[in-house]
């Protein structure tokens, strides 16, 4: 068996573009050069890689998904390619993600694969979720397999999370440019919006809303068997 049952896919703005030769190179030295990752981006980035600006590692390949329109169709793009793929369960991160320590990827496959199923949203892999109301399910030395409350916040999250296909797919289709805007279906002061739909801020607040008391299972880990990310990559000097 692979030392990671799941395919990664990340997704990446033209915007980003000089960040993501040091996310592939973190993945890769950090996470796993052996797991294969597909990267769905836009035309820039393409081009860079045909030129050879971006060299690809052996384990990472590109799916194009056209011109960059901008962030309001984010949702909608990402809908699309993700409806292209046949995985059932899938890790997804975004271009910013920058991995900062080693990473225990045949205990997370052991262990995600007990517990991610059809009535799973996601399993989480950064420390994110350990920060919001959860109870404990399984504990180990040094890290425990923690539950998210279903009315927990952010039950709709861009981490690094494995993700149910089906469900993920869900969250993109209801939250697209064409949907109305949260004040309109939710109660005032529950949450200030200021994004616009389709986008990938706007995405998560919906989602998050929207998958309250949804009944499906999020499951994370605290401890030492998160994925240590850096903040804010996107503002950081290159």
């Amino acid at each position: 068996m692979k030392d990671f049952r799941y395919n990664a896919y990340m997704t990446a703005s033209d915007k980003l573009i000089d960040v993501i030769p040091e996310t592939i190179k973190r993945f890769n030295k950090y996470f796993s050069d052996k797991v294969s990752v597909t990267i769905f981006g836009y035309d820039k980035l393409e081009e860079k890689i045909k030129t050879k600006e971006i060299v690809l590692p052996s384990n990472w390949s590109f799916i194009s998904m056209g011109e960059d329109r901008g962030s309001e169709y984010w949702v909608e793009d990402l809908h699309k390619a993700f409806s292209s793929v046949d995985d059932k369960f899938l890790l997804w991160f975004i271009d910013d993600t920058w991995i900062d320590s080693k990473v225990d990827i045949k205990t997370i496959d052991k262990l995600c694969s007990e517990y991610i199923d059809e009535k799973t949203n996601w399993f989480g892999l950064s420390e994110g979720p350990s920060k919001r109301e959860h109870t404990i399910e399984e504990e180990f030395d040094g890290f425990n397999i923690i539950k998210l409350a279903q009315y927990a916040r952010y039950r709709v999250t861009c981490q690094f999370n494995i993700w149910n296909r089906e469900r993920l797919l869900y969250f993109l289709s209801i939250s697209g440019r064409d949907s109305k805007n949260m004040k309109e279906l939710f109660p005032d002061g529950l949450i200030d919006v200021w994004w616009k739909p389709g986008e990938p801020w706007h995405w998560e607040h919906y989602g998050h809303l929207a998958a309250h008391g949804d009944g499906y299972d999020i499951y994370a880990f605290d401890g030492n068997m998160t994925v240590k990310t850096l903040d804010d990559v996107s503002r950081r000097e290159q």
